[in-house]
């Protein structure tokens, strides 16, 4: 470096649009939403910034959404992210996780995936995000990850519908042998409505969890 300034990681938010309808989501733009598609960058745009972000001397750069496997042209973004030398991360849902693209993140050499767990059963899961089914999908997706040695974690955004399950997504967290987070701080919609803090688990109930996980104990006194 030099002794020059540079960033040394970036994330690209490839849509908004998302295969699932989570209630608590401050983005939760539909997939077929033809006026969210109609301003997401170009492929040429997006291999375009990620080339900027590249000769900035970015090193790490992370990939999300919206669930960014929507996009047709993910695989072309991807693969130029890697050619441009950059170590590349995946946020992801991992419901259209399949074993073709499992096996091209792993081939492409994939840094990390980061799935977004929503509750540790089918009924949970569905209520959260308005998918019956996507439940199993989801496990799926994150067994396809794992059996190609992609470096995988779990995180929950806690909300009451799944705040009773917590134990159960970090037992579940555990089988499968990867870390796990969560978090419990909502946010309002991108188009300003306040409706996801009908889901937000009070502060108080937060802080007591916080306080009685040792782990997390540790980190705020640090």
């Amino acid at each position: 470096l030099e002794g020059r300034r540079h960033p040394l990681s970036a994330s690209i938010e490839l849509t908004e649009r998302c295969n699932l309808s989570c209630v608590h989501c401050y983005i939760n733009q539909s997939p077929n939403n033809r006026d969210v598609q109609a301003r997401e960058l170009t492929t040429k745009q997006s291999i375009g910034l990620i080339d900027q972000i590249a000769d900035a001397g970015c090193l790490f750069l992370l990939i999300t959404g919206g669930e960014p496997l929507l996009r047709k042209d993910f695989k072309e973004i991807f693969i130029h992210a890697r050619r441009r030398g950059m170590i590349v991360s995946l946020f992801s849902n991992a419901t259209m996780l399949t074993t073709e693209l499992a096996d091209f993140l792993a081939d492409y050499g994939l840094h990390s995936l980061e799935v977004s767990l929503y509750g540790a059963t089918e009924e949970t899961y569905g209520k959260v995000t308005g998918s019956p089914g996507s439940y199993q999908r989801c496990l799926h997706g994150i067994e396809l990850a794992l059996e190609r040695k992609i470096d995988t974690s779990l995180k929950t955004v806690l909300i009451k519908p799944n705040f009773h399950e917590l134990q159960a997504l970090k037992t579940l967290a555990k089988r499968f042998g990867v870390k796990y987070r969560y978090d419990g701080q909502l946010w309002p919609r991108l188009d300003g409505k306040q409706d996801t803090f009908f889901y937000q688990i009070p502060y108080e109930d937060l802080l007591r969890l916080d306080e009685e996980d040792p782990e997390r104990s540790r980190g705020w006194a640090e």
